[in-house]
């Protein structure tokens, strides 16, 4: 079957040799005329040329020969992210717990977010104590993995192709049809754009983490990025704009309540020590992601008792009258 073919006038090479390693990073073998089609070109006699000048730039391209050969690199790269030496690390270390201290840095949660994804950007430097710190824990699923879907979404991003993947959610597994837009960090790596399943009357805008992707087939078929479509409207300095706020207060009692201080959970934080003696503080702040709120709260354990909002202070109600539940059915089993 002949695919067709996504014209450009005028290929730069640069960009295209950029594209082309996204592609052998994103599949293990790839033929020259597959590589031409993501490409846009009109033959594959401009692939030797970008494969040379790849090689030079030290990615070492092989082929292999036969039905399910291709080209592919005989060694792949580390996702795209600012690798640090170590008196680099070690200077933001030091700049990390000087902001923490002093209260008075203009947009000091931006520059702590910024300062924490480039330090997670070089994981195997980092303590386990650190990527706690700054609020990771690494994934159970292999790094390469995650590469591989990365690039492969990449490719799909830059031929603006479609994409059919098969997404774990909460309850099942459910197979959507995206028009990927964007990847970007926040933790973990995530994939933004149109989501045809989401609703049949209207496509919405929805993001996925890749270590939940189960499968991904970049499909042959195009999506157009509306006029009406700026990133700035969905995305801000903390991530996507459209993720409800929620403000929390609580008051957290014992030494617990002194390294509240230590870091950043929402803007607009606040901190104050309501009786020294006994080790209660108040803490505010509007936070992002019920989930994660929740997850924040219960860290606390008994520790903690939520103010504000009223719904999710029943809702730990709740949930603790029902685990008591639990451990008194399982008293009188035992």
């Amino acid at each position: 079957m002949t695919m067709p073919v996504q014209k450009f006038e005028k290929p730069n090479k640069t960009i295209q040799c950029i594209r082309m390693l996204k592609i052998l990073k994103a599949k293990k073998y790839v033929k020259k005329d597959e590589i031409a089609y993501l490409l846009g070109e009109q033959t594959s006699r401009n692939i030797n040329n970008y494969k040379n000048t790849l090689y030079d730039a030290g990615y070492p391209i092989a082929f292999k020969s036969g039905k399910y050969g291709g080209y592919y690199l005989e060694y792949d790269a580390m996702l795209p992210s600012k690798k640090l030496n170590d008196d680099e690390i070690n200077a933001l270390r030091d700049a990390y717990s000087y902001l923490l201290k002093d209260s008075n840095v203009p947009n000091k949660r931006v520059v702590l977010d910024c300062i924490g994804n480039l330090m997670l950007g070089n994981e195997s430097s980092l303590t386990d104590q650190e990527l706690s710190v700054f609020g990771h824990f690494p994934l159970s699923m292999p790094h390469d993995e995650i590469e591989k879907r990365y690039y492969l979404l990449q490719t799909a991003i830059d031929a603006k192709k479609k994409v059919k993947i098969l997404y774990k959610g909460y309850n099942n597994d459910n197979y959507k049809v995206i028009h990927p837009y964007k990847l970007f960090k926040f933790t973990n790596w995530h994939v933004f754009g149109l989501d045809e399943t989401a609703n049949r009357d209207a496509f919405l805008f929805n993001k996925f983490k890749l270590h939940r992707i189960k499968s991904i087939e970049v499909l042959d078929e195009n999506y157009t990025v509306p006029f009406s479509y700026h990133e700035k409207d969905h995305f801000d300095t903390v991530g996507l704009k459209d993720e409800e706020i929620i403000h929390v207060k609580l008051k957290i009692f014992g030494n617990v309540g002194r390294t509240l201080d230590e870091k950043i959970y929402g803007e607009n934080q606040f901190i104050q020590c309501l009786n020294k003696r006994k080790h209660i503080y108040l803490f505010e702040a509007d936070m992002k992601n019920r989930l994660v709120v929740l997850k924040f709260i219960l860290s606390f354990g008994s520790k903690c008792e939520v103010i504000e909002p009223i719904d999710m202070r029943n809702q730990i109600i709740y949930d603790a009258k029902k685990t008591i539940e639990y451990y008194n059915q399982t008293k009188k089993s035992n």
